[in-house]
């Protein structure tokens, strides 16, 4: 792979309850998710960024993210591998508020819409329900969505990459 990116994902818990949020624009746009995005060259570590990333699209301010998984997107036919490190997240205060790119909204996990998720996100997001740590490969041959590989890992401990 040529090209290495870092990212940051959360998933902010309440009760019986996840916050998702739907892109508002791009190729994302609708699709729900939680929140996250690019680790920045100011950010001290991948805690500094998820925080960061938590309070720019949903106005929290979080405490404590556990690290949870570690999502590899390999994109063989584009040369690129992201690396985004998974959080849970149940300490949060401020009052939850929509961004210019991000919608929000409280689900109940029982009910989650998984047809507005990313093909990938329906088969492994049950396992952060679950709480279980794990790493996952997910390879795309393609430029479309759908991904062509999946590989699991369970771990007690979420590696991060020296490199971040």
């Amino acid at each position: 792979m040529e090209d290495c990116r870092y990212a940051t994902l959360a998933y902010i818990f309440s009760g019986n309850k996840v916050l998702l949020g739907a892109k508002k624009y791009g190729g994302a746009k609708g699709k729900l998710n939680g929140f996250g995005g690019k680790v920045e060259k100011d950010d001290k570590d991948i805690f500094d960024a998820v925080k960061r990333e938590i309070f720019e699209e949903t106005n929290l301010v979080i405490s404590n993210p556990e690290l949870h998984g570690c999502l590899i997107f390999n994109q063989k036919k584009q040369k690129k591998k992201g690396i985004v490190y998974l959080f849970l997240v149940k300490d949060f205060s401020g009052d939850v508020k929509e961004s210019d790119e991000m919608s929000v909204e409280w689900f109940d996990i029982q009910n989650i819409p998984e047809e507005r998720m990313w093909e990938s996100d329906k088969y492994w997001f049950r396992y952060v329900l679950q709480k279980r740590k794990f790493e996952i490969e997910l390879v795309f041959n393609s430029e479309n969505d759908l991904c062509d590989e999946m590989n699991i890992k369970f771990v007690k401990n979420v590696n991060i990459s020296p490199n971040v």
